[in-house]
């Protein structure tokens, strides 16, 4: 993934709608600690303070419910986000 399309994923990450992955909105306080990595799969980030992103996730089932978020992998086929006490979320980029 470009770089300027992983600025424009943080750039949403910090507004106020959030950045919007198919049925998840991630949002983020403007003031955060991160450690931001260069791997070979991609761009790794990793929220290392008490003030961590929210997704909230919308289900027929469960309703709406938040969970933290602990990193986000921006590699080439897809976004992973990794939650806190639950499973990784992968989804594909939107074109």
């Amino acid at each position: 993934m470009p770089t300027s399309d992983i600025v424009d994923y943080l750039d949403k990450l910090f507004s106020d709608d959030g950045l919007t992955i198919d049925k998840y909105i991630v949002k983020c306080d403007n003031s955060v600690q991160a450690l931001i990595e260069k791997q070979k799969s991609g761009i790794h980030i990793s929220f290392n303070s008490d003030k961590k992103p929210i997704v909230s996730i919308n289900r027929k089932i469960l309703k709406k419910f938040s969970l933290s978020v602990l990193g986000i992998n921006f590699l080439n086929d897809k976004i992973v986000i990794e939650l806190d006490n639950f499973p990784d979320i992968s989804l594909p980029y939107k074109n």
